[in-house]
């Protein structure tokens, strides 16, 4: 008795499969090579098309192996994370005048597409998880300010003038040379995370 391989329907689906998940990787690879720098994709605003071009030898054909040859290509609506971090220091945080707040923990949060439409470019963003909301001080500024200011009570006005400081203490180092530096490059300004500036 002769044994004569086909190619079947399912061995195609099951290769179909694979190389759909192998190629949507690469295209997820290439799409967030080429996402400019401050913006972010929210999970279910990636629309992908991928077609089957060519299964060789057909289905029902005789073969030992066969060859399937897909194409695709892929979409996102993707948007400024500062647009996020304005538009949810706006509804949740409180408002520092004049300055914009940065989200400290931003990728830990969730963001969600909903009703993306790719024609109008269009989408509602969930977002999900705690922000941790951060206010910026222009430090060049503070630092100018300081070096400037005639006494302890000026230095004070300095840090009252910022809405987004809410405490500031002036340490010295070595902590028993009491006098304020007149030197910009001398002033070290620390946040309240411990970073220092």
């Amino acid at each position: 008795m002769g044994h004569s391989a086909v190619v079947r329907e399912e061995d195609v689906l099951t290769a179909r499969q694979a190389l759909e998940k192998e190629l949507r990787g690469k295209l997820d690879a290439v799409l967030f090579s080429r996402l400019p720098d401050g913006f972010v994709v929210p999970d279910g605003a990636v629309q992908y098309s991928i077609a089957v071009e060519a299964v060789e030898p057909a289905v029902g054909s005789r073969g030992d192996s066969f060859d399937v040859r897909m194409a695709g290509t892929v979409r996102a609506l993707a948007v400024k994370q500062t647009d996020i971090e304005r538009v949810l220091a706006a509804k949740y945080g409180k408002s520092a005048e004049g300055t914009a707040p940065a989200i400290r923990n931003f990728t830990e949060l969730t963001l969600r597409a909903k009703n993306p439409d790719f024609e109008k470019h269009t989408m509602t963003i969930a977002a999900a998880g705690e922000a941790n909301f951060v206010w910026s001080v222009p430090t060049d500024d503070l630092r100018r300010g300081l070096a400037a200011a005639s006494g302890a009570a000026e230095r004070s006005a300095i840090f009252r003038s910022y809405p987004q400081i809410r405490q500031a203490a002036v340490s010295y180092r070595p902590s028993w040379w009491k006098i304020f530096p007149r030197s910009e490059g001398k002033i070290i300004i620390q946040e309240s995370d411990g970073s220092a500036r």
